[in-house]
């Protein structure tokens, strides 16, 4: 191993707080931490920028898809929520009007890429009468697929598009299939495919570097293996290196593909990008690796919680419990903030979303499994050095809407945002939208 090697691995700092979760237990609606404010709260409904799409499957229930982010312009970070309707994607956006695309057909799912500029959307099928298919069998389904660029409003459609889809900054996708993955352009151009034997499924390890760089995901040569390594791909499907025992885990990439995190059986690795190489690790406590980790869209750092007490002893509400962010700043210097709690109120923390300087959101919820009421939380925003800063009571138990927001097997993406400061937050609560801007008192905005 290099002298670098070496440095990087001795010099993981490391820094524990305590969650006062009394705070937590007994807000009536809202706290804001000392010193803090709430400047403004933005309300928008969803109803007054387009028709929702009628859900077939679930009683023809209202859906809409739905996805906020903070991005770059020449005025600052500002606020961008992409609402898919039918026949149209609106773009709202701080200080802009709203933008519409057509589209020529309802939409089924949304995704998007993690700097919101293009949005990914499956088609409905052509309704086809009785007369027109009788009486020859049905045409297999299109797949149709739609890319719509929101900067440019550049729209590109392709069919037979199936499978898991992740999509890059840049507007490169991957599918993941059953017997292969496929990488694709931003104008739907096969570049590459390649063997996977590994199903997608919610809890299958895969995860995706912001700008396209990089894919890294659990792999086996044949199903019948009993280990498997991770492996990494490029932009164009070329096979960049393995992972293998005990260098291996759940994973997710930074934003460029420099860093891959790993989190494995007690511990949380990160491998350089470019080579796979294992640059530092460190333990955590939980007893095994299907943990929720997720990413930050910019820079590298990660979140994810862990169960301090041993499996057969955590029956105790009182177990103590840990949330943990790994950055690795500009400076290549790794740092590891453990937020540790105790509470017999408290179900478990879900994270949300991360910045690449380590502020996070989580979602936080109430009660003892498997009698947790998942449609009422609270959303709780941790600053980087793990000290919360605000939380809020959300209930969903009314909701109005559906979302075909899509976006599950990315790490880096979920239907919430917070700002690189972690003092501005976006959530629907399936009713109206909410904006929320947070000031350090006696500093004006």
């Amino acid at each position: 191993m290099n002298l670098l090697l070496m440095m990087l691995i001795s010099t993981v700092t490391v820094n524990e707080v305590t969650l006062d979760t009394d705070i937590i237990e007994n807000i009536d609606g809202q706290w804001v931490a000392p010193g803090y404010m709430e400047a403004e709260e933005v309300f928008i409904d969803p109803i007054d920028y387009g028709t929702p799409l009628l859900n077939p499957n679930n009683g023809n229930r209202n859906i809409i898809g739905f996805q906020p982010f903070f991005v770059d312009t020449p005025d600052g970070e500002k606020w961008r929520i992409v609402l898919a309707y039918e026949g149209e994607v609106v773009v709202l956006q701080e200080d802009v009007e709203p933008r519409r695309f057509q589209i020529e057909r309802n939409s089924t799912y949304m995704l998007n890429s993690p700097n919101g500029r293009y949005v990914l959307l499956g088609l409905q099928e052509e309704e086809q009468t009785q007369e027109v298919i009788f009486p020859f069998e049905a045409p297999p389904p299109e797949r149709r697929a739609v890319l719509l660029d929101v900067e440019t409003g550049n729209q590109v459609t392709t069919t037979g598009f199936i499978g898991t889809r992740l999509i890059a900054n840049d507007g490169y996708m991957v599918g993941i299939n059953s017997d292969s993955l496929r990488f694709y352009d931003s104008s739907f151009n096969l570049l590459n495919s390649t063997f996977n034997c590994i199903r997608q499924m919610g809890s299958t390890p895969t995860a995706y570097a912001s700008d396209g760089s990089l894919l890294v995901r659990q792999h086996k040569e044949n199903p019948e293996e009993t280990t498997s390594v991770l492996r990494a791909y490029d932009r164009f499907g070329n096979v960049l290196w393995d992972s293998y025992p005990p260098n291996t885990g759940w994973p997710t990439v930074s934003e460029n593909g420099d860093y891959v995190f790993a989190l494995g059986w007690g511990r949380l690795m990160c491998l350089d990008g470019n080579k796979g190489e294992l640059l530092w690790d460190a333990p955590h406590e939980n007893e095994g690796t299907g943990l929720l980790m997720i990413s930050s869209r910019r820079g590298a750092a990660y979140a994810f919680e862990t169960d301090v007490t041993p499996a057969e002893a955590r029956e105790n509400p009182m177990r103590e419990r840990v949330l943990n962010v790994a950055t690795v700043g500009q400076e290549n210097d790794p740092a590891i903030t453990r937020t540790v709690y105790q509470s017999d109120e408290i179900g478990f923390f879900s994270p949300k979303v991360i910045t690449g300087s380590g502020c996070s959101l989580w979602r936080v919820y109430f009660g003892h499994k498997p009698n947790i009421d998942l449609s009422t939380y609270f959303l709780c925003i941790f600053s980087c050095d793990g000290h919360l800063l605000y939380a809020r009571s959300v209930s969903e138990a009314d909701r109005r809407y559906g979302n075909i927001w899509s976006n599950s097997v990315s790490t880096a993406l979920r239907p919430y945002a917070i700002d690189s400061t972690g003092r501005r937050v976006i959530w629907w609560d399936r009713m109206e939208i909410h904006i929320v801007t947070l000031l350090e008192e006696g500093v004006s905005e």
